[in-house]
């Protein structure tokens, strides 16, 4: 379970109207980015975590997604000097990150002044792994049902999402720990090459699907030979040279990219080659950036672009999603049009329109569901003298009912709405809960947990440990996520950790805050032997 930040976490939430990018259409000259995946091995030191951040440094890496860092993320970024992280997806970058909405599986980088691209990291589960189970003696169809089952449920959304961005002229980079080869690498002519007995032409679903969205598999762009250039990054070692004869080496972190980007090249970043073959190497030594002593089991990916960057989307901002009623909402706003834009509170479900500018009139209309409102641009009532593209607003919570709200930038003219942002308004008296779909479930099975009044903190995360264990971080928890954010809803009980599938056994998982220890919820259950 990843700890608290060292480095600062920019949570910039707001949705998003086709309006959005309005008044600011055009584009800044193309700039050079460099995007890194790291998988850096439990938290980074198990070798020396010193060579996490000098592995960066020699990868002249722009934006990271990084998998595995347990506490660590802050602190390789403060040892970066880089002052943006946003932990619940493991992302450090010397560039701003603007968070779009709660809940969403992509940032916004702010490469150059107004300009961003969008960048999305995963890590997906470990077990059950295609390329084992192809050694150990499964079927290739029994390996296919596991991936269309598991990784490709994993990465559904994002299916949708991020292509969505790249249609709408936002360059997209994708980076993960895929925990799943490619579909290129595992051909017919390369397994006739390599001496692996169990080396098969494989339609990989995951890579496949990427490659029909229009994602570019950065490396195997550049290096379009899978046998000249196998580009392993599982595995160097455990810790490197170390490794059973029959380890099955492979590609299997990504730096994928979508949208108005052109590659320029592509490096692995690992260990010092070794002058005798790893075993169960093929075509090695795959290390285009050496860094020693190397710190984790995987190599790194580190992918250089040109990329014409969109312009920076309206957001409308909240550090915290939900307020106990009483507390103040603080909100920052960004893409105003004008001086007299204003910031609205309105119940959930209602989007005002053009007629909802009267209801921030002397003669306020009967009909009226604004709660309150402010200048963006003064934060008060009071009209503004001067026009700013952002300001801060702040609202008393006490006049608002339980339940949920958003937050609406409005102007004047035909677009009345510019983008909105959800939150939530506790009663101070209700107790956060949480909840599994069953109570029992056999080992491998989806656990889908549900939770509600729950206090909404960017860094509150699910975890999952045996019933008997206190959660305090010694032992970790098994499984793990993020809840981003939200105050209630239904998510993947663990889509992160280090123990999958759940042997049988007695459970608990618990809401826990702000990225510690400290136990709003719990809801237990059992596995059983499927």
């Amino acid at each position: 379970m990843s700890g608290l930040a060292a480095g600062s976490i920019a949570v910039l939430l707001g949705v998003m109207t086709p309006a959005a990018y309005a008044g600011d259409e055009k584009r800044d000259e193309p700039v050079e980015l460099t995007v890194m995946t790291f998988n850096i091995w439990t938290g980074g030191g198990r070798v020396d975590f010193g060579k996490v951040p000098a592995a960066i440094e020699a990868a002249h890496a722009d934006v990271v997604g990084m998998q595995e860092t347990d506490a660590n993320l802050g602190r390789v970024a403060e040892a970066l000097g880089w002052d943006h992280v946003y932990e619940p997806m493991s992302i450090i970058s010397r560039y701003p990150i603007i968070v779009p909405r709660q809940g969403a599986d992509f940032v916004y980088v702010e490469v150059s002044p107004g300009r961003v691209v969008a960048v999305s990291n995963v890590h997906l589960q470990a077990y059950p792994y295609g390329p084992y189970d192809l050694r150990d003696g499964r079927s290739l169809s029994s390996v296919l049902a596991n991936e269309n089952t598991i990784h490709m449920n994993a990465m559904a959304g994002r299916f949708t999402s991020l292509p969505a961005l790249a249609e709408a002229g936002v360059p997209v980079f994708l980076t993960g720990d895929f925990n799943v080869p490619s579909h290129l690498d595992w051909t017919a002519e390369v397994a006739a090459a390599t001496p692996r007995p169990y080396d098969v032409a494989v339609a990989w679903p995951v890579s496949k699907r990427l490659g029909d969205l229009g994602f570019r598999d950065s490396y195997r762009e550049t290096r379009p030979d899978p046998i000249a250039d196998p580009g392993y990054t599982w595995t160097p070692g455990y810790p490197p040279p170390s490794m059973p004869a029959d380890e099955v080496h492979d590609r299997i972190d990504f730096v994928y990219a979508t949208g108005p980007s052109k590659t320029l090249r592509s490096d692995v970043v690992g260990e010092q080659p070794s002058p005798v073959p790893l075993p169960g190497d093929f075509n090695g030594p795959h290390t285009d950036i050496a860094v020693d002593p190397w710190p984790s089991d995987h190599r790194a990916v580190a992918s250089t672009f040109e990329v014409t960057p969109a312009p920076r989307p309206a957001t409308l901002t909240s550090a915290d999603t939900t307020v106990v009623r009483g507390e103040r909402l603080e909100l920052e706003g960004y893409g105003a049009r004008q001086a007299t834009d204003w910031v609205g509170l309105f119940p959930a479900g209602y989007e005002p329109t053009q007629r909802d500018i009267a209801c921030v009139s002397s003669g306020r209309p009967a009909w009226c569901r604004l709660a309150d409102w402010a200048y963006l641009a003064s934060g008060t009532q009071e009209r503004p003298e001067d026009f700013s593209r952002g300001g801060t607003v702040a609202f008393d919570t006490s006049g608002l009912a339980p339940g949920e709200w958003a937050a609406w930038l409005m102007t004047t003219g035909r677009d009345a709405t510019i983008v909105s942002a959800p939150f939530t308004v506790l009663d101070p008296a209700a107790q956060p809960w949480v909840k599994t779909d069953k109570t029992s479930y056999a080992s491998g099975e989806p656990i889908t947990v549900t939770l509600g009044n729950a206090p909404g903190g960017a860094l509150d995360w699910l975890g999952i440990y045996p019933a008997a264990e206190a959660p305090d971080g010694s032992p970790g928890s098994l499984r793990w996520t993020y809840v981003s954010g939200l105050a209630g809803g239904t998510l993947d009980a663990g889509s992160q950790g280090t123990t999958w599938p759940l042997p049988p056994g007695a459970y608990a998982v618990h809401l826990l805050l702000d990225d510690g220890y400290t136990v709003a919820a719990t809801a237990t259950f059992t596995v059983t032997a499927p």
